[in-house]
């Protein structure tokens, strides 16, 4: 049942263009903005000491907007939903930028999504050219992003927080070991299930086999979002106690973000890890360990049942278990998403209007009420205004903070692991012409109105462009190590990876007489890891030039693009800087002002 609206404060008419208004041709979302800033500014703030009985501030939706936005969908092309300009004066800028790098980013997709059905279909696996291919086409994204948006790597002064500079870096070497120690017990909680899904359920032969095989999953559905979002709030308290501020907006969003999205790239990537590293490459030897250290602990008749299924190992290792968890994140998941961001929340408030004796379209079941004779009785139309922000009110804030960790993780997947499964591009760009939509039918539908912010200096994706890039060197360095180790390699015996190799060699032997393993007999071990550590060394001096040069090529490129608009933009500054000095004028029009005050006073 949506909460109880006890008092509706309303401005239904925004400011209208006349002489005093700095811009001569405000947008709805340049109105929505001054409307906010002079109430705010009036010390009406939700969750304030002053104004404690003051929920939320909200500007509702434009239904005539929303109802062109989605009838356009059909009518323009799969990578369109509507001009970037449009969407920024009805959104602001910053939801704008949001659709402008997704569209950007899906573009993209369309080389890895080609590159990776040829490889699929025409390659051998983990082929050194899509890698290789892969690594250059992360890169020229993510520079070309950059070159676009050169603002990104500078902080304006209106964003620096005041504690001194020095003050700041203390605090922030003081809370990393509480950072070090949650990423400690995330990899600790992670590895654990990890371990108990891949290796204890396959010797667990006793009652409720089927039930402990699916007690991993549970584990990690009830465990893991518990600890994120603990950890969410600690990473909150953290940024501002260090840049000893609550403004959560420019250098205080950055600084939180870094510290949310490294835990879950942690979630993410961490198991796709355990599987490229561990799992293919030593499952047989880590099981015989589990047996070696495990058999102690039960009776002799049931050893004896355990030590036979430890026999037969290799059979029960899935060598293509890599594979199948990409297949999981980039596709399972990515459908999953879409349907809890869309249609579980119309199908929630079906059922709740349900529940609450609604009909289906929303509108209440009429009801006899007692009108004294001194009220004015509702008009129709107050009514379903009355009805419509009751209902908005209900909806939850439009987090943009999870469309961009949705779109880096799903970067991170294609940049990191999709040599394993090379149709992970593919995937990914039928998601995302799918995610112009539903975003774009999220925030017009299932959540409120964002409310456009402040901006003096063009928007930036802020801190995810630094993901991008840590997220490029990563998949340089991981994508040559899975290379070495599974691409199949010819010899003089025959093709096989270095992993089979060193299977044959290590792993192929009985296991009459269980004993702990020497360390002495893993040097073909010690061999795979420490070359695997090189080429990976290797191929992170590699990435730094391979981004140098891809970084001048790009430059130039966007250089040469946008030189004709230089002198423009050049000469719109100053017609900016005579704007500025127009805002006093218009901050210092205080009309409306007491009619607000009075209002609020009466109530």
């Amino acid at each position: 049942m949506p909460p109880r609206v006890d008092l509706v404060i309303v401005i239904r008419t925004l400011p209208k263009r006349r002489k005093s208004f700095p811009l001569h041709n405000p947008s709805s979302a340049d109105r929505i903005h001054f409307v906010h800033s002079l109430v705010t500014s009036l010390g009406i703030r939700p969750k304030c000491i002053e104004w404690d009985m003051v929920d939320s501030i909200l500007c509702l939706h434009d239904t005539d907007f929303n109802d062109k936005w989605i009838h356009a969908w059909t009518s323009r092309s799969a990578f369109s939903t509507f001009s970037d300009k449009v969407i920024n004066n009805q959104f602001g800028p910053t939801i704008a930028l949001y659709f402008t790098f997704l569209k950007t980013y899906t573009n993209f997709l369309v080389v890895p999504a080609v590159l990776g059905l040829s490889s699929y279909f025409l390659g051998m696996p983990y082929s050194p050219l899509y890698s290789a291919a892969l690594v250059l086409w992360s890169v020229t994204f993510v520079e070309w992003w950059r070159a676009q948006q050169p603002a990104t790597q500078s902080i304006s002064s209106e964003q620096k927080s005041e504690t001194d500079w020095w003050r700041k870096d203390l605090r922030r070497l003081t809370s990393l070991p509480m950072i070090l120690l949650s990423a400690s017990l995330l990899v600790t909680l992670l590895t654990s299930i990890f371990v108990f899904e891949a290796f204890v359920t396959k010797l667990y032969t006793g009652p409720g086999q089927k039930i402990v095989g699916f007690s991993p999953t549970l584990i990690f559905v009830v465990l893991v979002p518990k600890f994120m979002a603990v950890y969410q709030a600690l990473a909150k308290r953290l940024t501002q106690w260090e840049l000893n501020t609550d403004n959560e907006g420019g250098e205080f969003e950055k600084a939180r973000t870094k510290k949310v999205f490294s835990m879950s790239a942690l979630v993410a990537y961490l198991g796709l890890a355990l599987s490229a590293f561990v799992y293919v490459p030593f499952g047989e030897g880590v099981m015989n360990v589990v047996e070696a250290y495990f058999l102690p602990f039960l009776s002799d008749s049931h050893a004896g049942e355990v030590h036979a299924v430890a026999t037969s190992t290799a059979a029960k290792l899935n060598p293509k278990r890599l594979e199948e968890q990409m297949f999981a994140y980039t596709v399972t998941n990515q459908i999953s998403n879409t349907f809890i961001e869309v249609g579980l929340p119309f199908v929630l408030r079906k059922v709740e209007a349900w529940r609450s004796g609604k009909k289906h379209d929303g509108t209440a079941s009429p009801k006899k009420r007692v009108v004294f004779a001194d009220e004015r009785p509702i008009e129709e139309s107050e009514r379903v205004f009355l009805e419509q922000v009751r209902k908005e009110v209900a909806l939850p804030e439009y987090d943009l903070f999870s469309d961009y960790s949705e779109m880096v993780t799903q970067f991170g997947y294609i940049a990191l692991w999709s040599a394993a499964w090379p149709l992970a591009g593919a995937m990914a760009l039928i998601n995302n012409i799918v995610e112009l939509r539903s975003d774009a039918y999220k925030i017009v539908s299932h959540t409120r109105r964002p409310l456009p912010s402040s901006q003096s200096s063009p928007p930036t994706i802020g801190a995810w462009l630094d993901a991008l890039v840590a997220l490029t060197w990563l998949g340089a360095v991981i994508n040559a190590a899975l290379v070495y180790m599974f691409h199949p390699w010819t010899d003089a015996r025959k093709c096989a990876s270095t992993v089979d190799k060193m299977h044959e060699e290590l792993f192929n032997t009985t296991l009459s007489g269980v004993k702990p393993v020497e360390m002495d007999d893993y040097a073909e071990v010690k061999e795979l890891m420490k070359t695997a550590l090189l080429i990976a060394l290797a191929a992170s001096h590699g990435y730094l030039l391979v981004r140098a040069l891809v970084r001048h090529v790009v430059g130039r490129i966007v250089a040469t693009s946008v030189r004709p608009s230089v002198s423009a933009s050049v000469s719109s500054s100053g017609a900016g800087e005579k704007e500025d000095v127009q805002w006093s004028a218009f901050w210092g029009y205080d009309e409306g002002v007491d009619e607000i005050r009075r209002v609020v006073k009466e109530a």
